[in-house]
């Protein structure tokens, strides 16, 4: 059944009159739900717990191989290519306290703030960084 435009009308008139009192009770009734929520998806992931972390894994998994290939599959800096030796690199030099373990696979993630570099040149770049003044 398809809302008549008199229809549209009427609702918008109505939520502009009382949006307030609408937001308050979708608000309450998220809070009132919550905890049953909650419960039910620690249930499910009590119960599937091996089947939660592989479905995670395998997609953290293809989303890494998908940045790979974005980023040339091979080190910016050298060229090598082997992809046992390859990691990422974040431009933006953040601690890692300060970001979150692998948040470039998150989805819109900008990858100009990441390199894919080997790990050679991954550990120069930090040692060359954290070590160069330091004297044995």
């Amino acid at each position: 059944m398809k809302a008549t435009e008199r229809q549209k009308q009427r609702f918008k008139k109505y939520y502009q009159k009382n949006r307030e009192k609408l937001l308050q009770r979708r608000k309450d009734l998220y809070y009132s739900r919550r905890e049953y929520e909650l419960a039910g998806r620690r249930q499910y992931f009590l119960e599937n717990k091996e089947g939660c972390y592989k479905r995670v894994h395998d997609w953290t998994k293809k989303r890494i191989v998908e940045i790979w290939i974005d980023l040339g599959n091979k080190c910016c800096r050298c060229g090598y290519d082997n992809v046992v030796a390859l990691e990422v690199h974040h431009k933006d030099g953040t601690k890692q306290k300060e970001r979150r373990s692998r948040d470039y696979t998150k989805l819109g993630y900008d990858l100009n703030r990441i390199e894919l570099i080997c790990a050679n040149c991954h550990k120069v770049e930090h040692y060359g960084k954290s070590k160069i003044n330091r004297k044995d």
